[in-house]
């Protein structure tokens, strides 16, 4: 697997959100593929990468249009977006290997490499103050995300519901520390940075199990690795989830016996898909005698 160059998410809790975090800044989650973008001074020509560092062949125009308005010792991160299309469509034409003028950047951050120790409320200050005098023209690509800043969780609530009530199908809402210490920026996993999606579930009935396999040797681990669903007719697969190791190993230990189990699954919200985004076992069901689907 790649290395993350990026700044990752954390999952929101409610009840574990510390109160020192607030004030916190609120930004809605868009279904793209993250980006960043920086100056070359000594090729004088903008590059992007993906979180992986992988280069996009299809966002010329968006390096183009940065070309020198994005200062040097700053990186540009956001997520590369169309709107209107779904993640699949989106991300299709994003990896493709050629330009498309439909996909925008909407900057969700704004590295200091002059100053790492700069909270969040600082990048985002120096962002506005270094490139939001270009940020008029309505055909740019780059676009800032639109936020709001509330003082306590009853305003983070306030927010999920009326994303809930005016967009059902959003991906769902980044929340971000504004000058807490976690707020510096910092490539990985970030309690600093923040996501709340929904979560639907569904119960289906357990198919079968395939076995977790080392991914250096291939020798198998004795340890379910992923669990085959049954589905709309069909046969679906669906990650661990939250099972432990130990009711990971005891479930390829018996997995004859759980054919036909029912268990819950949760899942991303989208209707572009026949099966189910990113499912993954979340608990066993068997006070349900019918499966959802």
């Amino acid at each position: 697997m790649s290395k993350d160059h990026l700044i990752l998410a954390t999952n929101f809790d409610p009840e574990k959100f510390p109160v020192d975090f607030f004030p916190v800044a609120l930004t809605e989650k868009l279904d793209g593929i993250a980006g960043r973008f920086t100056y070359t001074a000594a090729l004088d020509k903008v590059i992007n990468q993906t979180r992986q560092n992988e280069t996009l062949y299809s966002v010329g125009h968006i390096e183009h249009w940065l070309l020198h308005k994005l200062p040097v010792q700053r990186e540009l991160v956001g997520e590369l977006y169309i709107r209107g299309l779904s993640f699949k469509e989106t991300g299709g034409i994003i990896r493709r290997e050629v330009g498309d003028g439909r996909i925008h950047l909407h900057i969700y951050d704004y590295v200091l490499h002059d100053n790492p120790e700069a909270t969040y409320e600082q990048r985002m200050e120096a962002c506005i103050k270094e490139i939001g005098q270009y940020m008029t023209d309505p055909t740019r690509p780059v676009w800032f995300m639109p936020t709001a800043i509330v003082h306590n969780m009853e305003g983070i609530l306030v927010a999920i519901q009326a994303l809930r009530k005016e967009n059902p199908k959003a991906e769902g809402l980044m929340i971000r520390p504004i000058h807490h210490e976690v707020s510096k920026y910092r490539v990985g996993r970030s309690k600093g940075f923040i996501r709340w999606k929904p979560k639907p579930t569904i119960a289906l009935r357990i198919h079968s199990y395939i076995e977790a396999t080392n991914l250096k040797t291939g020798a198998g681990l004795g340890m379910v690795g992923r669990i085959n669903l049954h589905y709309k007719g069909g046969i679906i697969g669906c990650g661990p989830g939250r099972m432990t190791h130990d009711e990971r190993r005891e479930a390829w230990l018996n997995q004859g016996l759980d054919e036909g189990r029912m268990c819950e699954v949760q899942y991303m919200q989208d209707d572009d898909y026949d099966a189910l985004r990113q499912p993954t076992w979340q608990r066993w069901r068997d006070d349900k005698e019918t499966p959802d689907a």
